[in-house]
Order: C-alpha cells, then sequence, then structure tokens
C-alpha cells in the first residue's frame, strides 16, 4: 500500500507519464504509439494536402495569368479592329479616288479630232472714203464745195470729188502681189408702197472708173493705195431722170462707186489672200443729196495655220484604266459594305452598353444556358418587351456574351419553368 501511495505520489509529481516516459534511457513522445502504417499515411496525407495547395495555387496563378491574358488579347483585338477599321476608312478614300483617276484617264485615252491654229502673221487693214461736192457758181454758198455728211440740193451740185485709200500693214515684211480698181455701179430698184415688189430691182448699170492695176511690194509690212475719182453726177442723174420717165415706175436710184483690193502673198509657206473693198453711195433723181460710206473703216485680221488632228485611241492607256477601274470598283463596293458593317457594329456596341449599364440590377452574366428539357423556345423582338417580361415575372434576365467579336451573338434570357424567352442582339434603334 506504501509502495503504492508512494507510486501516487510521484504521479502527482509527474502527470505527463501517458506522454513522456522512457524505456532503457530512450524518451518516448506524444504520438510515437501510431502505427507505423498510420504513420506513413498521415506523412503521406500530408504531402498530398501540400502538393494540392501547390497545386490549387499554381491553378490560381495560371487562371489569373489567363484571366490577364484574356483581357491582354482583348484589348490587343479591339486595337487591331479599331486599326482595321481605319485601314477600311483609308483604303475607301484611295479606291476612290483611283475611281475618278481611272475615269479620267478613260477618258483622256479617248482623244477627238481637233483643229489647231498658229497665228503666223497679224495685219491691220485700214480702208477710207474722203469726198467733197463741188458747187456750180452761185450767190449763196460762201465756199465752192461742201464737205463730208452735208446735204446738197441737186441744183447745185457740179460734180463729186471722191478720195479712196486703201492701208495694209503687217506685223512683218512681205513680199506681195496686189491689185485693185475703181468700179460703179447704178442700181434702181421699185419703190411702189405697198406693193409686194416695193425694193425689187428694176435696173443696173456698171461703170469702170479706174482700170485694174497690178502691183508688186517687196520687203515691205504692206500696202499703201491712194486714188481719186471725180463723178459728174449731171450725166448719171440725167441718166436715171430719163429711164424714169420711160419706165413711168416710181423708183429709187443709186450710184455706188467702189475701190476693191485683192493681195496675196506667201507666209512660210502659208498662202495670204487678202480681199477688200470701201464704198460711196450718191443717190440719184432726187431733190436733194446726203451721201454715205460703206467700210470706211479699221479691221484687224491675222493669218493662221490651221491643222487637222485626226481622232485617236490609246489602246494601251485604255487598257489599263479599264482594269485599275474595274480593281477600284470591287474594292469600294467591298468597302462600303466593311464600313456599314463598321457603323453598325458601333451602333450594336452602343445599344448594348447601354443596356448593360441602365438594367444592371436586373441582367445576370452567365456561361451558358441551364438545361431546360423540353422548353419553348419564344423569340422576342426588343429588349423593351425583355424588361416588360421581367416586370411581369419578377424573374432575372440571364445575358450570355458572344465568344467572338460579333455584338449579334449576345443573347439574353429569362427563364419561367418550361419556358425560354430569348432576345438576341440587333441594331435597330429603341426607346427603353
Amino acid at each position: 500500500m506504501r509502495k503504492f501511495d508512494e507510486f501516487d505520489d510521484d504521479a502527482t509529481r509527474d502527470d505527463d507519464i501517458f506522454n513522456n516516459f522512457s524505456v532503457n534511457d530512450h524518451v518516448f513522445k506524444d504520438g510515437d504509439f501510431i502505427p507505423k502504417e498510420e504513420k506513413e499515411d498521415k506523412k503521406e496525407h500530408n504531402v498530398e494536402n501540400v502538393k494540392e495547395d501547390f497545386m490549387e495555387e499554381k491553378v490560381a496563378k495560371e487562371d489569373n495569368k489567363m484571366k490577364r491574358e484574356k483581357s491582354n488579347n482583348t484589348e490587343k483585338n479591339n486595337g487591331y479592329k479599331l486599326s482595321k477599321d481605319f485601314i477600311k476608312i483609308i483604303g475607301l478614300t484611295v479606291s476612290g479616288l483611283l475611281l475618278v483617276l481611272s475615269l479620267l484617264t478613260m477618258a483622256k485615252s479617248f482623244v477627238p479630232a481637233q483643229k489647231t491654229e498658229d497665228v503666223i502673221l497679224s495685219y491691220n487693214v485700214t480702208n477710207s472714203a474722203d469726198y467733197r461736192v463741188n458747187l456750180v457758181e452761185n450767190n449763196f454758198y460762201e465756199t465752192p464745195f461742201l464737205g463730208k455728211g452735208e446735204l446738197v440740193p441737186v441744183t447745185f451740185i457740179d460734180d463729186i470729188e471722191i478720195d479712196f485709200s486703201s492701208f495694209l500693214s503687217a506685223n512683218t515684211q512681205l513680199d506681195m502681189n496686189y491689185n485693185y480698181s475703181i468700179t460703179g455701179n447704178i442700181t434702181a430698184t421699185a419703190s411702189d408702197n405697198g406693193q409686194e415688189d416695193s425694193g425689187g430691182k428694176i435696173w443696173t448699170k456698171n461703170y469702170t472708173f479706174v482700170e485694174p492695176k497690178s502691183l508688186t511690194s517687196n520687203g515691205s509690212t504692206g500696202y499703201n493705195i491712194q486714188e481719186k475719182v471725180t463723178i459728174d453726177y449731171k450725166t448719171y442723174n440725167d441718166l436715171v431722170n430719163q429711164y424714169k420717165l420711160k419706165a413711168a415706175v416710181p423708183m429709187d436710184a443709186v450710184l455706188t462707186v467702189t475701190l476693191n483690193v485683192e493681195a496675196n502673198s506667201d507666209v512660210n509657206g502659208t498662202a495670204l489672200n487678202e480681199s477688200n473693198s470701201v464704198s460711196v453711195e450718191i443717190p440719184l433723181s432726187v431733190s436733194t443729196v446726203m451721201i454715205t460710206e460703206e467700210g470706211d473703216d479699221t479691221t484687224p485680221k491675222t493669218l493662221v495655220n490651221s491643222e487637222e488632228i485626226p481622232a485617236s485611241r490609246n489602246y494601251v492607256l485604255l487598257g489599263i484604266s479599264i482594269v485599275i477601274f474595274l480593281g477600284s470598283l470591287a474594292a469600294t463596293v467591298y468597302l462600303l459594305r466593311g464600313l456599314r458593317k463598321m457603323t453598325e457594329d458601333h451602333s450594336l456596341l452602343i445599344k448594348f452598353n447601354k443596356i448593360m449599364r441602365d438594367y444592371n440590377q436586373v441582367i445576370v452574366e452567365i456561361e451558358e444556358l441551364p438545361n431546360v428539357p423540353n422548353a419553348a423556345v419564344i423569340e422576342v423582338k426588343t429588349f423593351k418587351d425583355m424588361l416588360d417580361i421581367q416586370k411581369e415575372l419578377h424573374l432575372p434576365i440571364m445575358c450570355s456574351k458572344a465568344k467572338d467579336d460579333d455584338l449579334t451573338n449576345n443573347v439574353f434570357y429569362i427563364v419561367n419553368q418550361n419556358q425560354i424567352f430569348k432576345y438576341r442582339m440587333n441594331a435597330e434603334p429603341e426607346r427603353f
């Protein structure tokens, strides 16, 4: 009993007896009685836990890495898409310019017939006719003649002196042949008022006052002609009065005195042929005379060398322009379609972002739609209809985003038992 008591006292002094004790100086600790197999299992279990923790951490890191890469890829894809859209706009501009240039080139390949004119000589022709009416002796006029533009009674006319002149002045020296003459012509016309033949010619008579003269001018800038003729007015007036009396018809008559000039020359292989005239008209068988002139002026003229260029076709240029035209036309059509698609995508993106921003309280993003056996799929035309259904059923709207960049593959669902309401994104404008 004592020993027991002593042992008991010793036990109270050492309460770790079942935890740490020794045999033959070997100290056993807690856990040493665990069977070897259990120890191995525990060791293996701990290793497996470490491995699992390591693998989970590794998977988490790889998942984060994949998310970052996906985010980077999305940014890269968006940047790539923007760059593609920018390239499309530039390409459309270039193709449009090529289209216009090819049309202009095609037009230039068809060269119509043309006429070119090169001025090889410039010259002026000046014609003038000055006259004076010599009067018979009388006690009424203070001068023996009347000048240009004055009205003269026939009974005071003795004769009429006419000074003709014609000048040709060129901008270079010429070898020229020219001839001239002064002729006269009496013309009588009917003057029956109200008759159909009034003004018709009924009688003419021709005269030559200066015979034709041919002259040559070498190494000069033209010619200079000066001639004077004297018209016996009484002789021609009496002749017309006799005809008028004999014909016994009312008529008007005029004596026309004309200087006619013709000149020709060769200018660098191009022929110069010049014809001009100046005339004076003297009324006959009247009581008073008013003389008039015609062709009394200065006229600038040119000699041109004309060349006919026939129509032509540049078939090489035409072929190249047609190829460019067809290519640029195809590119323009293709890029216009792409630009239209880009505009639609932009409208889709604005609409989708508005939906996700304004109605995020009732929208749930999902990876894939839950499997609902024998479900009836109801296509919804507008997102506003989806909102009305959501308010009525008090169910969330599930959004399944497209795996690619095509926003038309973004779909919204509402699952109500065996019914699935489905709305696919479209660019139709809506008011929610």
